[in-house]
């Protein structure tokens, strides 16, 4: 029977084991559907037929709610065992979860309580919880808490008082969001403004709504070298993301980048 992928992230982890010389099929009686994100992302117009296939397919039927990062890790090797490279989703996660690891004992100095807002758009302004929230935390940092993607306001960030902000919006150009920044949140004195703390994802390379293997390490990256102040180059290559006073400077010239 046919592996079925029901959202975009689950479709790109299906198709990266599937490079590793995993199989479209199962040995199975019925299909096996896959789905990684809320059921909230679900459209609106699929949202009777999701519940549908859940109920009916529940023991093939394979969600991961981007909670934490294990429950990523652990929807990963689901997968690969699914599509019968288990091995593969092991040294997969083994690798990512030890990457992270060297990351964390290397930059705990540098990183260690700082205050982090990650958000995936500025209109509405929109933070990234969930896993993000549980990497910060790993990393001994404060995060908010709330659902994988919730609205917050102005006010909410001016009075959690980041020390960091993380912006990936990956629907706009680096023009643009810059442009939203200005208007929704330059006036704020936060304190990731007053320390230059505030990067910004370049759409062409990041997206940290992105969870298949390749993203989420970059987003891991990304996450990582912000917290530890670290310039592109030093983990993530050049221009994979830029700090506010570095676009505002060569503002002319942002589409080049």
């Amino acid at each position: 029977m046919t592996l079925v992928a029901l959202d975009q992230n689950s479709r790109k982890v299906l198709n990266f084991f599937k490079q590793k010389g995993g199989s479209d099929f199962i040995d199975a009686s019925q299909n096996c559907f896959f789905l990684m994100d809320e059921p909230g992302s679900v459209d609106d117009d699929n949202q009777a037929v999701f519940f549908s296939l859940r109920e009916c397919f529940s023991k093939n039927f394979l969600a991961c709610h981007p909670s934490t990062l294990r429950a990523i890790l652990d929807f990963y090797e689901q997968v690969a065992e699914a599509q019968k490279i288990p091995q593969e989703g092991r040294e997969l996660t083994n690798k990512i979860e030890s990457q992270f690891k060297t990351w964390h004992v290397n930059l705990s100095e540098r990183i260690r309580l700082k205050r982090v807002i990650v958000l995936s758009s500025l209109k509405p302004v929109t933070v990234v919880l969930g896993w993000v929230a549980d990497v910060a935390r790993q990393l001994s940092c404060v995060s908010l808490d709330g659902k994988f993607l919730s609205q917050i306001s102005v006010d909410d960030i001016s009075q959690f008082n980041p020390d960091v902000i993380l912006i990936s919006d990956a629907s706009l150009t680096l023009s643009e969001t810059l442009s939203l920044y200005r208007s929704a949140l330059k006036a704020e004195e936060t304190s990731a403004e007053k320390r230059g703390a505030v990067y910004f994802a370049n759409p062409k390379y990041l997206n940290i709504l992105a969870l298949d293997p390749e993203n989420l390490f970059q987003n891991l990256a990304f996450i990582v070298s912000a917290l530890a102040n670290l310039e592109a180059g030093y983990i993530l290559p050049k221009n994979y993301f830029f700090k506010l006073f570095y676009l505002e400077a060569f503002r002319n010239q942002i589409e080049e980048l």
